[in-house]
């Protein structure tokens, strides 16, 4: 890989991280509350539509401090992935089993525990797969928002196809499918790990097996 190539794929995957952490931070806290008041009622999932193409060349064309480069790519990707964001977390944590959340209130618990004892904990495989998801997003968002001058591999990408040699792109679109299968497979490893199942069933102790007289 050139270092011309690597310095686009760490730029992108450090914008797209940017844009993730702020989609989170927009999308998640209001969804524990959400899903919380909705508990025992599926959610409807209604993503969010937003044309990052659209607010990206808005906020690319902007002065600073108020737009262009990374931070006007950022706020764009972020706001992008925060709707579906928010709808795939309160629809895991409003399906949480109401028997569970009654039990730990009987016990006296309060809201804040059912919150992060009960809900946060069965919700977990399934918030950590909507992250996932909009992690994939934040790659794509951000390469479409490199078309537009943003930095990353999709910069790359549109000077290559705009050049006399078109497969001068490839390096760059390689590199950009690449990045958005290994951060998928780490996510998904991070999804496992958050299913208590499969952590008590770690956790149990292993049986020896006693020989037949």
């Amino acid at each position: 890989m050139s270092p011309g190539l690597l310095d686009d794929l760490l730029a992108h995957l450090g914008v797209a991280g940017l844009a993730l952490a702020l989609a989170c931070v927009l999308a998640l806290p209001a969804a524990v509350v959400r899903g919380h008041r909705r508990h025992g009622v599926p959610a409807r999932n209604r993503p969010g539509v937003v044309p990052v193409l659209a607010l990206a060349a808005v906020l690319l064309l902007l002065p600073p401090p108020l737009g262009g480069g990374a931070p006007a790519v950022v706020v764009a990707v972020g706001v992008l992935c925060a709707p579906p964001l928010f709808s795939a977390a309160v629809a895991a944590l409003s399906v949480v089993e109401p028997a569970a959340v009654e039990a730990v209130r009987a016990a006296g618990a309060g809201e804040r525990q059912v919150v992060r004892d009960v809900e946060l904990v069965l919700a977990g495989p399934a918030l950590a797969a909507a992250v996932r998801r909009a992690a994939v997003q934040a790659i794509g968002g951000t390469a479409l928002a490199g078309l537009l001058g943003g930095p990353g591999l999709g910069a790359a990408i549109a000077a290559g196809l705009a050049g006399p040699d078109p497969a001068r792109a490839l390096p760059a679109a390689a590199a950009l499918a690449l990045a958005g299968l290994v951060s998928a497979a780490l996510l998904a490893l991070v999804q496992r790990a958050a299913d208590p199942l499969r952590r008590g069933r770690r956790a149990l102790p292993r049986r020896t097996p006693v020989p037949l007289p």
